[in-house]
């Protein structure tokens, strides 16, 4: 909850200003750069608050698994970037689907690490 709390104005700042923030600060030049972040802010933010979550699979012996995820994760990640580039999306409609990709398995991952450490609580 705390990350969450500390990200919220952050992201929330870079979802609805985004390219004012960065032709302001860094240039007319960077308004693009901007949009993109917009996009991306809310993936960076799960993942700024889903962070602290990779050393319970360690804690539990359940490495098999986040790797498994892990591995899903990157697959979705390139193969999105390859597929939009190859069927000629334009960058923003590729952007907006790995933000979406992503979304959910980081929702995946922190919900299959709530679910470990619950079964532990249960157990105790």
């Amino acid at each position: 909850a705390l990350l969450f709390i500390i990200g919220l104005p952050i992201f929330s700042l870079i979802m609805l200003f985004g390219s004012e923030i960065f032709s302001l600060y860094l240039g007319e030049n960077f308004k693009t750069a901007g949009s993109f972040a917009m996009i991306l802010a809310p993936w960076i933010w799960l993942k700024f608050i889903t962070g602290p979550l990779v050393m319970i699979p360690v804690v539990y012996n359940r490495m098999n698994t986040s790797f498994l995820l892990a591995s899903i994760t990157n697959i979705l990640l390139v193969g999105t970037i390859y597929l939009g580039g190859s069927w000629g999306w334009n960058v923003i409609d590729t952007f907006k689907l790995l933000t979406i990709l992503q979304i959910l398995i980081l929702s995946i991952y922190g919900f299959w690490t709530y679910t470990l450490v619950k079964q532990d609580i249960k157990t105790k």
